[in-house]
């Protein structure tokens, strides 16, 4: 019996082993395919290492673990359950309430059973995580009580985190574009360029590595040595050193943090315990932990953080803020355990259009997704259990384990990764190094009955995930994020049915009823096909998303052919609420415009209305000009120093002065003083600004002063910031005056004035051969097109010119060329087939005409 328990624990213990590395170096577990597998492992391992009763039992504080999690896990299975709609409607009604309108659009009540959860498949895949994290706890709680099984695990914690460092310093180091070679991040942008790595979040992986870091600390300063005291020191300073790499603010305040609190803890094992009462000690703890959180609060709402740290309208501090809107809405169940991205919205406002996948605060997410009761009363609990006094009692305190459980919830207030499986594994083993083992002290005697159930706890979380793993696997790819891009790619494309497309959103809405996101692809689909009217599927975008800026867009759009007033309305309303769009809105809400009035109603309060006015300004210049001066006026009493309305004016002066309007006769001198007067205090509003001082040459050169005119802008041009820039408006300004010298000497500096990028390359070599070939320079035009090419050669523009150019001007080889690649390119496309084979005829009838 004892050689049967002897190898199923030693095979629980290394299938345990190898789970917690293996979550995080699987993209920390995030997916759910890694997740499933991972669970498995770590059910396995768990009903392995409790197959036979311990005979050692953990301290009394374990249990209280145990009661968290079946406080919280229970709660996350019962959002997840559906429910009659009447008894949601009594215990969360607004959570009912947005079930019972999350069909309008499609014209049909809502479910008549539903789940309490505003996201119940992220919630059923958010119960199959806190499975795993209990497997792994009791696995690694059953390995604490056996010989030298602290000495196993601190091993394993520091082991995995040096094991993901290394993974994730050498994916930059071999310059991979893939982790592992295999793994493509979906959204590129959200992460560092040159910084792939198994935990893609900077975040994500410094709070691994610095669990690691102050685990190693701990078991270089204990009494009984884990591991060799040098090996230790060298992992503590190699994963800091990783951690501050990484990088992540955050991470690297809760690491000073963590390595503090580990130390402290370490000199009270080592040489104060039985001298320093361990109330004193843990409230010292308490007080120091306080001031390290606000601390790191501070330095998450910080300016220079801000700008660091965050590209969003919302910044560390205000996300939570608002977050914590959704708490009066549902302050007892939540919106639903993994529900706030889809929810948040509801109360996020801002002016951009981004999706926050978590508040990026435990607090905000648990009172948000788990309701005020139940946040309390697990959270409390898991305090309790973790309370210094339960680490300052152990004969051998988990010193490293313990500060790694703190600096990890403090990292936690202003960076997000507790919602990170690979993580939470690692911080499970942690949690179990700290309850685990016995207790010294009289005051923490062995609870019988909360041992006993220590057991088949182990074996109902085992056959927990037994039981959710196909459940979860039913629904791969089913995320929110997966089903964003179908319905989208649906809803673009107007050859998609119109029952299908009901169906799929309908589908979708039912699995994300609080989602604004698919009723807005309803209404763009609807406008693009004209098959129903977008008022239903907008409207149900807006109860989701009050501040939705995209629906307004859309919804001005349509109504934009007849209802020109409602239309102006919902552009203001986009304007406002998505910075994103106002570039879109200033080109088509123009055409909206009659008079003053109906262009100030596009017009937002304030200083955020600026960039509208004078886009209306400049659009509406020629068709309304006077209109066009008073929203300068308006304009200039909003921003005086804007210089948009003084180079209009300039521009009109000297327009004016050209077609010898009345107002400027007899000498078109009343027009060009205006005009001077206006350059003047533009110069001194914006003496660096290239386009002031090339309107102060195009009034030199309206007064007949070209060459003056032109020398003063070229000299300009050579120390000016935007140099290239400035030697275009040259070459456009000597062109118009007939000044080809200038021309020559300007196009030839900006050639030569460099380039930062391939496409940057390009747009110059292309701007220079347009200006050769309108001056009927051919064959230079054919070189500076061919020099665009070297560096785009996709550009199928660039190929046509020289084609075209090169038959023209006689240069028969590189047109063939550029037909005949064309042709290859695109031989649907006969044309270029027609083009190169003429081509090659008429230089083998050249050929032929010589020889004879």
């Amino acid at each position: 019996m004892a050689a049967e328990e002897h190898t199923t624990t030693r095979v629980g213990r290394w299938l345990l082993a190898a789970v917690v590395p293996s979550s995080a170096l699987a993209l920390g577990s995030l997916l759910t395919i890694p997740l499933i597998v991972c669970a498995v492992g770590a059910a396995v391992a768990c009903a392995l290492l409790w197959w036979h009763p311990p005979r050692r039992t953990p301290r009394r504080t374990a249990p209280l673990v145990l009661v968290a999690a079946a406080v919280l896990l229970g709660v996350t299975v019962l959002q997840a359950t559906p429910l009659p709609a009447g008894l949601v409607a009594a215990i969360a009604p607004r959570n009912a309430d947005l079930w019972s309108r999350a069909l309008t659009p499609l014209k049909e009540a809502g479910p008549a059973w539903h789940t309490i959860s505003l996201a119940p498949v992220a919630t059923r895949e958010n119960i199959l995580r806190g499975l795993f994290y209990l497997a792994v706890f009791l696995g690694a709680l059953r390995v604490s009580t056996q010989e030298n099984g602290a000495t196993f695990l601190e091993r394993l914690a520091v082991a995995s985190a040096l094991i993901l460092g290394f993974a994730a310093f050498l994916h930059p180091a071999i310059g991979a574009e893939r982790v592992f070679g295999v793994y493509q991040p979906r959204d590129i942008y959200s992460y560092a360029p040159g910084r792939y790595g198994p935990l893609l979040n900077a975040n994500h992986l410094a709070a691994y590595l610095n669990i690691g870091a102050c685990v190693a600390l701990g078991a270089a300063m204990a009494r009984r040595l884990s591991m060799p005291r040098p090996i230790s020191a060298s992992a503590v300073c190699v994963l800091s050193a990783l951690s501050l790499w990484s990088p992540s603010r955050g991470g690297a305040g809760s690491l000073i943090v963590g390595i503090i609190v580990a130390a402290l803890v370490g000199v009270y094992a080592r040489h104060s315990r039985g001298r320093l009462d361990p109330r004193r000690a843990g409230a010292g703890l308490v007080v120091l932990t306080a001031l390290a959180g606000v601390a790191l609060f501070a330095l998450g709402a910080s300016e220079e953080t801000r700008d660091e740290l965050s590209d969003h309208d919302l910044d560390k501090l205000e996300l939570p803020l608002r977050a914590m809107r959704l708490v009066p809405l549902t302050p007892i169940f939540g919106v639903g355990r993994g529900a706030f991205e889809s929810v948040f919205p509801l109360v996020r406002g801002g002016t951009l259009y981004v999706t926050f996948t978590h508040p990026e605060n435990f607090v905000a997410q648990w009172l948000t997704e788990w309701g005020v009761p139940f946040t309390l009363l697990g959270g409390g609990l898991l305090l309790l259990a973790f309370r210094p006094k339960s680490v300052l009692l152990a004969p051998h305190p988990a010193a490293g384990a313990w500060a790694a459980l703190v600096a990890a919830l403090l990292h936690d207030v202003v960076d997000f990764h507790l919602e990170v499986p690979g993580v939470m594994a690692l911080l499970a083993v942690c949690a179990a190094l700290v309850v685990g083992g016995h207790s010294a002290g009289s005051s923490d005697r062995p609870d019988t009955r909360g041992q006993r159930a220590l057991r088949p706890s182990a074996f109902i979380a085992a056959l927990g995930v037994v039981v959710m793993a196909p459940i979860v696997a039913a629904r791969v790819g089913n995320d929110l994020a997966n089903e964003r891009d179908r319905i989208r790619i649906l809803a673009i494309d107007p050859r998609t049915p119109p029952e299908e497309l009901r169906r799929e959103i309908r589908t979708a809405m039912l699995r994300y009823p609080a989602e604004a996101y698919f009723p807005l692809m309803g209404a763009v689909y609807a406008q693009l096909t004209r098959t129903e009217s977008v008022v239903p599927w907008v409207g149900r975008a807006l109860e989701c998303n009050p501040s939705f800026g995209r629906a307004h867009m859309v919804l001005a759009r349509s109504l934009a052919a007849r209802f020109p007033a409602q239309a102006r309305l919902e552009y203001r309303l986009a304007y406002r609420n998505d910075q994103n769009l106002r570039e879109a809105m200033m080109k088509e809400s123009p055409a909206l415009v009659g008079d003053f009035d109906s262009a100030m109603e596009l017009v937002v309060e304030g200083p955020d209305g600026v960039p509208m006015l004078d886009a209306l300004a400049e659009g509406l210049a020629w068709r309304l000009p006077a209109t066009s001066v008073r929203l300068d006026r308006e304009l200039l009493k909003r921003a005086p120093a804007a210089p948009g309305p003084r180079r209009r004016a300039i521009e009109a002066a000297v327009l004016d002065a050209k077609l010898e309007m009345p107002w400027c006769l007899p000498s078109r001198a009343p027009c060009l003083d205006e005009a001077s007067r206006q350059v003047e205090a533009l110069l001194k509003a914006t003496p660096e600004d290239c386009a002031a001082h090339a309107l102060e040459a195009r009034v030199k050169v309206a007064r007949g002063q070209t060459a003056e005119a032109l020398d003063g802008l070229a000299a300009f041009a050579e120390r000016a910031s935007e140099r290239r820039e400035c030697l275009k408006a040259v070459v456009e300004l000597a062109t118009s005056a007939g000044q080809t010298r200038h021309v020559d000497v300007a196009l030839d500096r900006a050639v030569r004035a460099g380039c930062s990028n391939a496409p940057d390359c390009a747009a110059l070599y292309a701007w220079a051969g347009g200006v050769e070939e309108e001056r009927g320079r051919g064959a230079r035009a054919l070189v500076l097109y061919r020099r665009a090419l070297d560096v785009a050669p996709d550009r199928d523009d660039l190929l046509l010119r020289v084609g075209d150019l090169g038959t023209q001007n006689g240069m028969l080889r590189e047109a063939e060329e550029a037909y005949s690649a064309l042709a290859r390119r695109h031989p649907e496309n006969a044309s270029y087939a027609a083009q190169a084979a003429e081509v090659r005829a008429t230089i083998e009838r050249r050929m032929h005409e010589r020889h004879e």
